[in-house]
């Protein structure tokens, strides 16, 4: 079995930093612990892979990871990664009642989409400026400050497909599962 949302050996048992509500540079790897008693437990109930991602509570919390459940020393051990080496992941995303907080965080949801829109719409503009440059070094736009999130937001833009589960917020379970394409 896999377990599609899980937050086993990672900083997401912990919860999330809540210093900004939107953080795609943070990365689940960076704080796994390859012996929390987590992994055993879900092996015993027949998990043998986990999507492990960081902590609730905001509208994008960072970069989840799959891992494989084997007995393993350090998290090389136990990442699958994609036929180019990196390691196999996605986005945390959750734009339900998680940022409805005080600032820094929306309290809306209609302040939360806006501002995953604004992410996505200087993340176009960006990916657009960098084609039109075509590979010239004199032509290609300066980073924005914040390089690594601009990148993953591109990075996301051009994913081919992006699936997006709704769960009820009162049982869990899945309400349905849209598959979002980001027009270009």
């Amino acid at each position: 079995m896999i377990d599609s949302h899980s937050h086993i050996g990672g900083m997401g048992s912990q919860g999330a930093d809540a210093s900004y509500p939107i953080q795609p540079d943070v990365r689940i790897i960076d704080s796994i612990n390859v012996r929390d008693t987590g992994f055993q437990k879900a092996q015993a109930g027949g998990i043998t892979v986990g999507n492990i991602m960081p902590g609730s509570g905001h509208l994008l919390s960072g970069q989840t990871a799959y891992l494989k459940y084997r007995d393993g020393k350090t998290v090389d051990d136990l990442i699958i990664r994609n036929p180019d080496g990196s390691p196999a992941g996605g986005m945390k995303m959750a734009n339900g009642t998680n940022s409805i907080k005080a600032p820094p965080f929306p309290g809306t949801r209609a302040k939360s989409a806006e501002l995953v829109r604004e992410q996505f719409i200087k993340a176009q503009e960006y990916r657009d400026k960098v084609a039109r440059a075509n590979s010239d070094p004199e032509k290609l736009p300066p980073r924005p400050d914040k390089g690594v999130q601009i990148t993953l937001w591109t990075t996301a833009l051009d994913a081919s497909n992006a699936y997006v589960t709704r769960l009820r917020q009162d049982t869990g379970k899945p309400m349905k599962a849209t598959l979002l394409r980001v027009p270009r």
